[in-house]
Formats: C-alpha cells, sequence, structure tokens
C-alpha cells in the first residue's frame, strides 16, 4: 500500500483499490474529502492506469465506519453501486480497513476505456449514525497511458485553430460573458473598444510593429524631432545679459542678497556704495521638445512596455507550472505506453514558451527603445491618454502620423486577455479542450453562413447557469454556453453544456426531460443528462427541432464499435434520443450526431443503413462524422438539418447509404466523403478579377497570400493522399480542380485578399 505525505494527510478516509486482471498489479490510491481536493489537475503519486485495460475495483474503508450504501463513479459516469458484499478485513498501513468489491459488468471491465488524460474516481457513502448523510470522497488524478498514438501535430494545429484564428465575431460571441475571470491588461473606453477578444499572437503582432515603427522613427527624432522655441525665466550672469527691463530690476529688488558691493562705480547706487548682481533672473528663448506630441510619443512606449511585462509575467507562471507537471508526468512513462496528457502539456510548453521569447525580446526593445527617445526628447514626461487629439503635427508629419496611428490601432485593439491561453490551460484533458474546439468550429461554421446574433432577444449570447446540484457537474465558467443566432426566418439557440431534468425543471428554454431514473441508485431519485450540445432549430412557424452533438476525443471505429448492440453509439442513442421527452409532440431529440476528434481519415457514418431507409427514411439521420484541424463533417450534417442544402458527395456515392453493411455487423462503415466546397464562389469571384488567373495554380501565391502551400486550383486531379483536398468545378468553360478543405482562417485571408483586391481596382 502505498503512503501519502501530502497536505491531506489528516483527511486521509480510505482507499481505492485498482487490480490489473491481466497482470494481477495492485495499486492503492487514497481517497480523500471532496471539498479538500483542487479542482485543477492534482496528480497522484502512485501509479497510472492504462486506459483501456480490464481492472477490477475494491473500495477500503476503515472498520469503524458503518456503510449503509455506496457507490462509484470515474470522472462523473454513472455511478456503479456496490451491494455491500463486506468480505475480508486488511490492515492497511497498522489500519483495520473493511474492502467492498465494486461489481462491473462484463461490458465494462474497461473502466478507463477512452479516458485521455486522468481519472478522478468518486466514491459517494451512506454512512450510518452520522450527522452527514451523504459522505463524497475522491482521489487526485490518476494519469491513464494508451499504446495509441496522439499525433501531436493535430493537436498543435487545434491549439493554433482554437487560440490564435482571428476571427473577431466568433471570438465575442465565444467570450461573451466571461468578463469575471479573464485577466484583463487594456481597459478602453467603450467608445472605442472593438468588444471581440483578441489573441495573444494578435497582441504579439501588435508589440512587434509598434517596436519596428519606432525603430524607423527614431533618425527623424534625432534630427527633426518636433519642438519650439519658448520663452523662460533663467538666471545668467550680468555679463551675458543684452537687455535690462523693468522685470530684470523688480528681480533684484526682491532678491538683493544676490548684490555684492564693488568698488567699481556701477548703475546701482546706494548710501555712496556701489553694488553688482552675481546672476540676475531674465527671460530668454529656448527650443522646448515638451510638446503634446511628444508626451504621447513616450507615453504610448511606456504603456507598450508595461503591458508587455504584465502579459509576459503571466505566461512565465503558467509555462512553469506545467514544466513541473511535464517533469512529473515524465516519470511515469511505460515502454510502448504513452500519456496523452503529456502531449497536450508538450504542445502548450512550445506554443507558450515560443510567446514567452518573443515577449522577451520585445520587452528588450522596448528599454532599448524608450532610452534612446528619452534622449532625443529631453525634458518630455511620458503621458498616455486614453482619446489622444488628432493635432495638425500628428496629421502632417510622417513619423509622428504613423505613431498616432499605431496607438489608435491600440485603443480599438480592445480588451485583451488570456481567455483563449486559459483555455488549454483550463483542464489540461484531451476530451475538455476537444470540446471547445467543436463549439469553436460549430460557431465558425453558423457565421461562415450567414447566421448573426438575434436581435430579437435581449441578451443574444451568454453564459447561462443551471441549478443543478451535483459533484458531477458544475456550471461551466470559461466561454458563453447559450448562443441565440438567426439567418432569415432561421433561428437557432445552441447550448454548451445543457442540463435535461428529470423532474419539472425547465431552464434556459429547454422543454426537454429526460424520462428514466438511474437504476443503480439505491433511491427513486430524478436524475438527468447533460449532453455537450444542444441546437434548437426554429423555421418560422414550423415547430422547432432539438438535435445533439456529443464531442468525442476518439476514433470513429472505436466510437461506432458494437452499434447497434453495444458500444458508445449505442449508449448515446439510448440515453438521449430514446429517454428524452416532453409534454409537445415536437419536444423530442431528432438527431444524434458525435464529432470524433482522432483518426488520419474522413469519416462519415450513418446509423440509418438499411436498404429500407436508405430509400424511405424520411426524419434526420444520426451518425458519427470526424471534426479536425484537417475534416469537418459539419458541411454535411448542419445544412441537412438546417434545410439549407444538399450534401456534396464523391461521384456514385448515396447521400444517405455511404456503405451497405448486414444488421449483425458491427464493423463501423466509413464513407470517404468530400465536404462541398463552401469557397467556391469567392475562388470564382477571384478567379475574374484578377489579371493573371495563372498565378492561382501555384502553390506559392497560396502560400504567401493564403497560409497554405496547395495551389487555389489544379488543371489534373492530383494522385495520392492530395486529390482528397479539391473538388470538381468548371470555371469560364474549363475543367478544373479547386482547393475544397477550408479552415476559418484560411477563409477569411481569402476574403480579406479579394476584398482588398476589389478596392484596388
Amino acid at each position: 500500500m502505498a503512503s501519502t505525505n501530502t497536505s491531506y494527510s489528516n483527511s486521509l478516509c480510505g482507499f481505492i483499490r485498482v487490480e490489473n486482471e491481466h497482470t494481477h498489479q495492485v495499486c492503492d490510491y487514497p481517497l480523500y474529502r471532496s471539498v479538500l481536493v483542487s479542482s485543477s489537475i492534482d496528480v497522484v503519486s502512485e501509479k497510472p492506469v492504462i486506459e483501456n485495460a480490464p481492472y477490477n475495483l475494491f473500495v477500503l474503508l476503515p472498520t469503524g465506519v458503518s456503510v449503509s450504501d455506496l457507490s462509484v463513479s470515474i470522472n462523473g459516469s454513472d455511478s456503479m453501486i456496490d451491494p455491500l458484499n463486506q468480505y475480508l478485513v486488511e490492515t492497511v498501513e497498522d489500519e483495520g480497513y473493511s474492502l467492498y468489491r465494486v461489481p462491473l459488468d462484463q461490458n465494462k471491465k474497461q473502466p478507463f476505456l477512452l479516458t485521455y488524460g486522468f481519472a478522478r474516481i468518486e466514491v459517494l457513502l451512506t454512512v450510518k449514525d452520522s450527522p452527514e448523510s451523504e459522505v463524497i470522497l475522491t482521489t487526485k488524478d490518476i494519469p491513464c497511458l494508451s499504446n495509441e498514438d496522439y499525433q501531436a501535430p493535430m493537436i498543435a494545429k487545434m491549439l493554433t485553430e482554437l487560440l490564435d484564428v482571428e476571427e473577431k465575431t466568433v471570438a465575442k460571441w465565444m467570450f461573451s460573458g466571461n468578463e469575471s475571470n479573464r485577466k484583463v491588461f487594456s481597459i478602453i473606453d467603450a467608445a472605442l473598444q472593438d468588444k471581440s477578444p483578441k489573441s495573444l499572437s494578435s497582441m504579439v503582432q501588435l508589440f512587434e510593429a509598434s517596436v519596428i515603427e519606432y525603430e524607423n522613427d527614431y533618425n527623424y527624432f534625432c534630427a527633426h524631432g518636433f519642438s519650439k522655441v519658448i520663452r523662460t525665466n533663467s538666471k545668467l550672469p550680468p555679463r551675458k545679459i543684452r537687455c535690462t527691463g523693468s522685470h530684470e530690476l523688480l528681480w533684484m529688488a526682491r532678491n538683493s542678497h544676490v548684490l555684492s558691493e564693488t568698488p567699481y562705480e556701477t548703475s546701482i547706487d546706494y548710501l555712496g556704495r556701489y553694488y553688482l548682481p552675481r546672476e540676475i533672473e531674465t527671460g530668454i528663448r529656448v527650443k522646448s521638445y515638451d510638446s503634446y506630441e511628444n508626451r504621447i510619443v513616450l507615453g504610448f512606449l511606456s504603456e507598450l512596455l508595461a503591458n508587455a511585462k504584465t502579459i509576459c509575467s503571466s505566461l512565465k507562471s503558467d509555462t512553469a507550472s506545467i514544466r513541473a507537471l511535464e517533469e512529473r508526468l515524465n516519470s511515469l512513462k511505460r515502454g510502448e505506453y504513452s500519456l496523452p496528457a503529456l502531449t497536450l502539456l508538450r504542445q502548450c510548453i512550445i506554443r507558450e514558451g515560443c510567446y514567452v521569447e518573443k515577449l522577451n525580446d520585445v520587452i528588450n526593445n522596448l528599454q532599448r527603445i524608450k532610452r534612446k527617445y528619452e534622449a532625443v526628447l529631453p525634458g518630455v514626461k511620458a503621458q498616455f491618454v486614453r482619446v489622444p487629439r488628432r493635432t495638425k503635427v500628428f496629421q502632417e508629419i510622417k513619423c509622428y502620423s504613423g505613431i498616432y496611428e499605431l496607438v489608435m490601432r491600440w485603443l480599438k485593439f480592445g480588451d485583451f486577455s488570456l481567455a483563449r491561453e486559459n483555455l488549454a490551460l483550463h483542464s489540461l484533458r484531451l476530451d475538455k479542450l476537444y470540446e471547445y474546439y467543436s463549439l469553436f468550429r460549430l460557431l465558425c461554421w453558423f457565421y461562415n453562413v450567414g447566421f448573426e446574433e438575434d436581435s430579437a432577444e435581449k441578451t443574444p449570447i451568454e453564459q447561462v447557469s443551471f441549478s443543478l446540484k451535483s459533484r458531477y457537474y458544475s456550471n461551466e465558467r470559461q466561454v458563453a454556453t447559450l448562443y441565440k443566432l438567426v439567418r432569415g426566418n432561421i433561428r437557432i439557440r445552441l447550448y454548451y453544456q445543457p442540463v435535461i431534468y428529470g423532474d419539472e425543471r425547465e431552464e434556459n428554454g429547454i422543454t426537454l426531460h429526460r424520462l428514466s431514473r438511474n437504476p443503480k441508485l439505491p433511491k427513486r431519485l430524478d436524475s438527468y443528462w447533460t449532453p455537450d450540445f444542444m441546437l434548437k432549430v426554429s423555421r418560422g412557424k414550423s415547430d422547432p427541432e432539438w438535435h445533439i452533438f456529443d464531442a468525442k476525443f476518439s476514433k470513429a471505429s472505436n466510437l461506432w464499435d458494437g452499434y447497434p448492440k453495444g458500444g458508445t453509439f449505442t449508449e448515446v442513442m439510448s440515453k438521449y434520443k430514446m429517454d428524452i421527452g416532453g409534454l409537445s409532440s415536437f419536444d423530442k431529440v431528432s438527431s444524434i450526431w458525435l464529432f470524433s476528434g482522432r483518426g488520419e481519415a474522413y469519416n462519415l457514418q450513418v446509423a440509418e443503413l438499411s436498404s429500407w431507409a436508405s430509400k424511405y427514411y424520411a426524419g434526420h439521420h444520426s451518425g458519427i462524422g470526424s471534426l479536425t484541424p484537417f475534416y469537418s463533417c459539419l458541411d454535411e450534417i448542419l445544412p441537412l438539418i438546417l434545410g439549407l442544402k444538399e450534401r456534396v458527395l464523391h461521384d456514385d456515392i448515396n447521400p444517405i447509404s455511404i456503405d451497405s453493411v448486414t444488421s449483425s455487423s458491427t464493423a463501423a462503415p466509413i464513407g470517404q466523403v468530400k465536404p462541398f466546397n463552401r469557397c467556391l464562389e469567392l475562388i470564382m469571384e477571384l478567379y475574374d478579377i484578377v489579371e493573371d488567373n495563372k498565378i492561382l495554380y501555384k502553390s506559392r501565391w497560396s502560400e504567401a497570400n493564403l497560409g497554405f502551400a496547395h495551389p487555389l486550383l489544379r488543371k489534373s486531379l492530383p494522385k495520392g493522399r492530395e486529390g482528397r483536398y479539391y473538388t470538381k468545378v468548371e470555371l469560364n468553360g474549363e475543367v478544373c480542380y479547386a482547393y475544397s478543405y477550408w479552415l476559418p482562417n484560411y477563409e477569411n485571408k481569402l476574403r480579406i485578399y479579394i476584398k482588398k483586391h476589389q478596392q484596388s481596382l
């Protein structure tokens, strides 16, 4: 039995024994009061578990504890009830513990299956003769090993797309309602402020642009920095005084101590004695750099430097904690097994480390530039105002105008926060990160096809809360959770982490209810369902429809395995399609879709596969689709749900019956489906306006202007994997192949390029 020397030792309440059925290795994980265990990652010091290995579970409690009911859950899954078959009394760490076996169904002998990252085991006790009717105990986070490959490049692209893409509207939607939790470094007047949160990448780019502008303007400021001649009073020796007037005479009269007696005759005679002043205050003309414009120039430098230091300090703190966790997890690797959480940690370290390095360079450059500018602008006190005046100097002098434009870019930049960065650091769990990524892709899709905030709603985007009190559920605090959007007569409500109650509660516009109770609970209590996403679609006066999406960071084949008799997809269909209803006839779930976050192939698998269903089934289809940085099933699923357009598939592939399987087959039918080219109209528009459309056939042009190394057009379909990225089109009567796998940032760059090109014509 492993001992524990943590700060929780005084609250140790028992152990969870995990026994590997194959190797018979046993590990005991300490149990603590759940309120004393951090909600963030808190890794155990004991051995890790293997994600797909079979295990037996036991609960060890002090012999003096009289338990009437006991249930065990892993990461909030349905509870496993122990019938209290108490046998044996084992001695653990010189104390007596009663051992309870946790019964596992034969098909659930792998309790940690599809757990990518960490597992936290919770035990709910009903204790006899205790002031507390229920006691909740939990382990710390147990790392889960896996023998599967976790594609680091895919995770890196997922992080980049989620955290760096400059899609203002989607970023504004996603981070609405999260004002209290985010770290704001630039709070600007609402009149100027762009409300959409900006990424760390764009902030660093603005810092670097400012450094370049100040460097380029330095020589001008050395020779021609704006100045003016002003009259000021100065004390000078008499030999340097050119003229003497009333001001000088009055000053000497008030300051007689500066007069010294002299044997020579002077104009100052008093009682027969002659005097000469040692110094006289007189007005002189001097060159002064202390102007409003120069104060803004130095003040903006100070503002940039202060913000860069604050952001860099926060990133260094985050990186240090990640590195410490990485070092701890490195020691847990076992031979051919990998640690999925370690892959995410390393990508976070690489990403954050790159930005820390850039910010350090920015800080050093800003400090050097600040010293140089203070030297060439002597006597200027730095000042930065939130609404600077656009004076004639800022309008007419090129270098001042460039800095003024930078200041305005800074002010309009908006509230920069690390809210996006915190998505990756919030849980360090791949499954949670994939949920955020799926939400981002859904919002991008709706925005790209023309949906906008519903002006008929008082609060179109908000972070709603549910009244559910459960140890397995907490309201989302990182992103907005209800998006009310509209396009024409189609209104949608997209929920993230909604609650569907088994009792009469209906919150935030959800009129659906769970129909069953948890059969494993000893008491007949109502329960609830919490899907990842729920979409409500309303078209004019038609009845609304409900659709559920679940994000699974797993391969499509693993999710499909066992359907329709068992497996993940079967379980989800049973929960959300068969066990949800409401008072109205339309209060039902029309379709269920699982988003698969892993795998190198594009998969779209439909549940309704019989020959009859392919011909006559009129309802919405359910299934599994790939949603990764490389492939998106949204172009096939959402147009049919919303009634926008048909899916575009490969030639000769039936849009419903993608593959034919027998009813007894449990293999996953995989259709190699190509999404419709949503940027085809943009490509055709670009083809018509460019002077030489042959450049669109060159990868160098795409790489320089759009950021990907694929030609926008090809005259023939490329062989191998490259061919998946193109769809057949006709331009000016000629058949060619157009690039079709558009990530949101690529699409935005294409739109911007077309807009700039049109403006230049």
